[in-house]
């Protein structure tokens, strides 16, 4: 039990600090996608193909997806925006909010299981 609450603790860690990265860069899109590229293609490479990379990344997709259909029909707008209407680092903000959430949500099925 004390190793899934170190894990847990670890992944809303992730989560403040993409939080963290998010609101105090988002006007630079540019170099705030550089960051979360890179943090999303680390995350690819150590954990290879499974279940939780491919959740990240249908995440991303969908996400994204979701944010440019809104954006197209004025639900709301992004003062800093591509010309698909969503800035450029959200689909990467998508991926790893989705896997966060996941391996958070997996730890605790593993406890209801136990």
């Amino acid at each position: 039990m004390r190793k899934d609450a170190l894990i847990l603790i670890k992944y809303f860690c992730y989560g403040l600090l993409g939080l963290l990265l998010i609101f105090k860069l988002y006007t630079h899109q540019y170099f705030l996608s550089l960051i979360l590229a890179i943090i999303y293609l680390i995350i690819l490479l150590k954990r290879k193909i499974t279940l939780p990379t491919i959740v990240m990344i249908l995440g991303s997709i969908f996400g994204s997806v979701g944010e440019i259909i809104e954006t197209h029909f004025h639900v709301w707008s992004y003062s800093v925006a591509t010309p698909l209407g969503i800035p450029a680092w959200l689909p990467f903000a998508w991926g790893l909010a989705v896997y966060v959430i996941f391996q958070i949500s997996q730890i605790f099925v593993q406890s209801l299981k136990a």
